[in-house]
């Protein structure tokens, strides 16, 4: 009887033991779900902040510049950067592919709208240079 006792005590003991050492390497690092969630942060801050247009009353319109896309496109890159870690540690799950393909069309959209900005600006600087009377800026 003392012997089965004692059997089962260092069983439970190693079981116990068996547990603690899952437990505390399932805590070490972080999850694919805890880069996801920084990435989604991360994005939401440059939304919030370098991405955010603003209203100018004096032009009656929303004020768009190379450099407020650029600063923009600055601010996202490390959402991205996230977005694609968390992507490569679960290439099965394809949500987050999903959220990193979304983001990069955003940014997409936001390199075309620079594009077509520095042309828009360049064919002002020659109308104005053609224009007579009118001094170029």
């Amino acid at each position: 009887m003392a012997r089965r006792d004692r059997a089962v005590q260092e069983l439970r003991v190693g079981a116990v033991g068996l547990v603690a050492a899952v437990t505390l390497l399932g805590c070490s690092g972080e999850t694919r779900f805890d880069v996801f969630i920084r990435a989604s942060e991360l994005e939401q801050t440059a939304w919030r902040g370098a991405c955010q247009l603003f209203y100018d009353e004096a032009q009656g319109a929303l004020v768009v510049s190379q450099a407020k896309i650029e600063a923009c496109l600055t601010a996202l890159r490390p959402a991205r950067e996230e977005y694609a870690r968390a992507a490569e540690m679960d290439p099965s799950d394809q949500g987050y592919a999903q959220s990193l393909g979304q983001l990069d069309a955003r940014i997409a959209k936001l390199e075309g709208m620079a594009k077509q900005l520095q042309r828009m600006e360049a064919q002002q600087a020659i109308d104005r240079a053609r224009t007579p009377g009118v001094a170029p800026r």
